[in-house]
């Protein structure tokens, strides 16, 4: 009888053969049947081993071996001796046997061992593009299984949790590739969705939930009702749990006027502002499905997003749509929406970046194709065939209180024409030309393109370059040199940032200056500085032009160019030290803002050949012991508290500002104050405070303001630290908060760190003046927001500090768009509940609050997760929040409009707002508020959408 694989490799294993000398056996071996069979067998008497000899490191290299070896007669098909498939497919059939048996012979730390290093060599090999992978329905439901035994039962094992994904990343991608997967198409696929549902559904960290979630729209896609392999689909299985199948939002299906498929992938675009990679990740699956056609691609894409726009009934759903549409045209989307809606930089989730980037990665694999020819196409059809549709868009109330909010705000003789022609066709056609999809001077005959719009080359800043013989790029430069007062460079800018035509000219000319200044080897020239500075004060003053100016050059550019900058200039030798510094001080607080606005956090920048470090800038908080410093530092800060903090002192002095670099002052500043504060703090304490007033009006100027992002954090986190001991360092806080001079960079980069340590119970507040500092730390405060009235609120509590990031919307007039708060910065310090709760008494626009409120609940991650926690929280917590006062429309409407944004079609989010607010009422008159809950947990519209959350 011929001796089998598992016969040969224990006999092998035992007597100590290499794996070279085994597998060498092994091949030369007839095995009777299919190469797949013979594959198992290794694979089971390995495991069997490995049960026996765990971690043995010669059965590890016998399977790796087989795994990267290939046959070395030619009477075999090519391919390794042992596949990756079947290896993948025998290790999650063998894990699931010794994980559920009571029998193993393994011990509890073996087995995830030697699981987690059979997972190892697995996970790199499934991952290379040419692994032939055809895993069956089981195997992927066994991974599903093992990767959440592995997230429950092992999660510090970072090695095998990461392993794991990786194979059943690679798993599910053979239902979504080309050419797919014969063992488990994607109509089989469905199965694996309540699985997945669960696991998602659970504490998994977003670098895990995001590729799963993509994945789960990729299924949807190819399963949708008119897709191209819509044939082969099968009905969702049937073993669901009671009262219906839990499908996510990427899985629902739509019987709107366009094909399903785009609506499918509209909604995805905007139910929810996620990763900007999963919405590419979603248009690429849809392209490659209609790559036959890219016309129709782009045409369809548009027409199921403006359905979505068109029949939005909701104007904070309209507006967070139209934010994801048409990405950031001044006149549709403020600025405030752009930094608060998009949380991390202004074309962050917007539809022409993402078109953007589809483009370039088609191009890389294909360059011939024609997908900006066929995107023209695709908007001049659009505007012929789809004009019904652009004009529903186009009479929407959101639209034209938009227009009127900005008649307000221009000039009384502002030209007419600037305001007409600022139709959705327009706005459509600008979003495309400022990412370059279009060019310049596209033209469609049927709608208002730039080319024929009334009021192209018409606005203000046209005919006042014309009166001064210039084109519009040169009178732009011309006001915004060095030579014209900065009050007139404010107002040239909000001419320019509310007339869209100009922006390409107003970016190009503030880019170049900015690198032609900073660039230029002439650092010792006063003129350089001086111009480099006023440009740096022209834009971290005004509120708006960074976010329009970052549309089209990276805000990283900037940096790297500050960084170099300052990194060359040399302080010692220019003529005037108390000018260079101040100056030196506006480059370096621009570049911090760029760094803070725009969470640029790798730290390192690339400008040409050189790498840059700009760590020095967000660690200026650190507060030095003096014996940890080297000799220079410790002279250095002990001159610097004798000058400033001194009652003897002449002041700061010419030689002093010499012999000090601004980089190692900005490093240091914070151990100045925390030296003054304790010399001081040996003086009687009134000459004690009148000595530290003294020392820090020298930073309350330009000369040495710049440095004060550091100085407030250090105090904020001192008196936090000092609790009701903390008194001086407050005051000290209040006076350079409150000081007229403070830049407001300052406040915009340290505005939560004051407002979390005035929230704190235990620090002291009454010495200082609370409602003066939260009015200056008001974030609607600055230029462009004037019309605005402030709210006050009262620092009872994190949520009321952390509402002060809406609280100018709140107090802004009916016609005025509200902004989208983060929730990654509100809930974390406030629970839903405690939303809904403490603002009513505060707060005049309810409107405006239920809408905020809404967007909190809709936002939150994970998705229901706030909307459930306030159906069905604690005792008492919705009951309590109808019963305590809080009015039941404005209860009613903030879960109505929060579901609402989840449901399919326009008559289902109307039947859910009217059913919603009919049990509330009711149940508040037979029950009271303890019935609520119970009620509207019984909604068919509410346990669908909470369900998993």
């Amino acid at each position: 009888m011929e001796p089998t694989l598992n016969d040969i490799t224990k006999t092998a294993f035992l007597c100590g053969y290499s794996p070279q000398n085994w597998l060498a056996v092994v091949q030369d071996l007839k095995h009777p049947g299919p190469p797949a069979h013979a594959a198992s067998e290794i694979c089971a008497a390995i495991f069997s081993l490995l049960e026996v000899y765990p971690l043995s490191p010669i059965l590890l290299d016998y399977l790796s071996l087989a795994l990267d070896s290939s046959p070395q007669t030619h009477s075999t098909p090519a391919g390794p001796t042992l596949p990756i498939g079947i290896y993948i497919a025998a290790l999650i059939a063998w894990s699931q046997s010794v994980l559920t048996s009571p029998t193993s012979a393994l011990t509890p730390d073996q087995l995830t061992q030697t699981l987690s290093a059979l997972c190892a060599i697995a996970a790199p090999r499934a991952q290379k593009p040419n692994a032939h992978l055809a895993p069956t329905l089981p195997t992927a439901q066994g991974c599903i299984s093992l990767v959440q035994h592995v997230h429950m039962h092992h999660a510090h094992d970072v090695q095998l949790i990461a392993a794991t994904l990786d194979i059943l990343s690679a798993l599910l991608q053979t239902v979504t590739a080309t050419p797919p997967n014969p063992n488990l198409s994607p109509a089989l696929a469905l199965h694996l969705v309540p699985a997945l549902n669960d696991f998602l559904d659970g504490p998994v960290p977003d670098n895990v939930s995001r590729p799963l979630t993509a994945w789960l729209f990729q299924l949807s896609a190819l399963t949708t009702e008119g897709a191209p392999h819509a044939s082969t689909q099968s009905p969702l299985p049937t073993d669901e749990p009671a009262g219906g199948a839990i499908q996510r939002p990427e899985l629902l299906e739509f019987t709107r006027k366009n094909t399903a498929l785009f609506d499918t992938l509209a909604y995805e675009l905007t139910s929810a502002l996620t990763q900007k990679e999963d919405h590419l990740s979603a248009l690429h699956t849809v392209f490659n499905l209609n790559q036959s056609n890219l016309e129709a691609f782009y045409s369809q894409l548009y027409a199921s997003l403006l359905s979505i726009l068109a029949a939005e009934t909701d104007l904070n759903t309209r507006l967070l749509i139209r934010a994801t549409i048409f990405g950031s045209v001044r006149d549709i989307i403020p600025n405030w929406v752009l930094t608060n809606v998009l949380a991390d930089r202004p074309t962050r989730a917007q539809l022409p970046t993402l078109l953007r980037q589809l483009e370039a990665q088609v191009e890389s694999q294909s360059p011939l194709s024609k997908l900006r020819e066929a995107l023209q196409s695709a908007v001049s059809g659009l505007f012929t065939d789809y004009s019904a549709l652009l004009d529903k868009c186009d009479a929407q109330p959101y639209h034209a209180a938009l227009v009127h909010g900005r008649e307000d705000s221009m000039e009384e003789d502002a030209q007419e024409g600037d305001i007409k022609g600022k139709n959705i066709r327009t706005t459509l056609v600008q979003s495309l030309q400022c990412v370059s999809l279009l060019d310049s001077n596209y033209t469609a005959s049927a709608a208002l393109g730039l080319e024929n719009w009334p009021g192209r080359g018409t606005g203000r800043l046209f005919v006042e370059a014309g009166e001064n013989g210039l084109e519009l790029e040169g009178y732009i430069k011309s006001r915004l040199s060095s030579e014209t007062p900065l009050a007139d460079g404010h107002v040239l800018l909000d001419q320019a940032i509310v007339d869209p035509e100009t922006h390409t000219c107003l970016c190009a000319a503030i880019h170049q200056g900015y690198a032609r200044l900073s660039g230029s080897t002439q650092h010792m020239s006063s003129t350089t500085l001086e111009a480099l500075a006023h440009l740096s004060r022209l834009l971290y003053t005004h509120s708006s032009v960074l976010d329009i100016l970052s549309l089209r050059v990276p805000p990283s550019e900037l940096v790297a160019a500050g960084l170099a900058f300052l990194e060359d200039f040399d302080y010692a030798g220019v003529g005037d030290p108390q000018s260079a510094m101040g100056q030196y001080g506006d480059v370096l607080l621009l570049v911090q803002l760029l760094i803070a606005r725009y969470e640029l956090r790798n730290g390192m920048f690339k400008h040409g050949e050189r790498s840059l470090d700009a760590s020095y800038l967000t660690s200026s908080w650190a507060v030095y012991n003096l014996v940890d410093l080297g000799d220079s530092e410790r002279i250095l800060v002990n001159d610097w508290v004798k000058a400033a903090f001194d009652s003897g002192s002449v002041g700061i002095d010419d030689t002093i500002l010499r012999s000090t670099s601004p980089r190692v002052l900005l490093k240091l500043c914070a151990t100045l104050f925390a030296e003054a504060i304790r010399k001081c703090a040996a003086e009687p304490e009134a000459a004690g405070k009148e000595i530290l007033r003294n020392g820090a009006s020298y930073f309350e100027g330009p000369l040495l303001s710049w440095t004060l992002r550091g100085v407030i954090w250090a105090l904020a986190n001192e008196a936090e630290r000092h609790g009701h001991a903390a008194q001086t360092h407050l005051e000290i806080l209040q006076l350079l908060v409150l000081a007229p001079g403070c830049p407001p960079p300052v406040l915009e980069m340290t505005r939560h760190r004051v407002l979390r340590l005035l929230a704190s119970p235990h620090v002291p507040k009454a010495s200082i003046d609370v409602n003066a500092m939260m009015r200056v730390l008001q974030p609607f405060s600055t230029t462009g927001s004037t019309g605005a009235s402030a709210s006050v609120l009262h620092p009872a509590s994190y949520l009321n500090l952390a509402l002060q990031n809406m609280s100018g919307s709140i107090g802004m007039s009916g016609s005025v768009p509200i902004p989208i708060p983060n929730p990654a910065r509100v809930l974390p310090y406030a629970t839903p509940l405690a939303l809904l709760r403490a603002p009513v008494h505060q707060v005049t626009d309810s409107v405006a609050h239920r809408n905020v409120l809404i967007a909190l609940l809709t936002l939150s991650r994970p998705r229901f997760a706030a909307l459930r926690y306030v159906l069905a929280g604690s005792v008492g917590g919705v009951g309590g929040a109808v019963g305590t006062g809080m009015d039941s429309d404005f209860f009613a409407g903030v879960i109505a409009g929060a579901i609402a944004v989840w449901l399919a079609t326009p008559g289902e989010r109307v039947q859910a707002r009217v059913g919603v607010k009919r049990f509330v009422k009711e149940c508040e008159q037979e029950k009271g508020g303890e019935g609520v809950a119970r009620r509207l947990m019984g909604l068919e519209y509410v346990r669908v959408c909470v369900a998993s959350a």
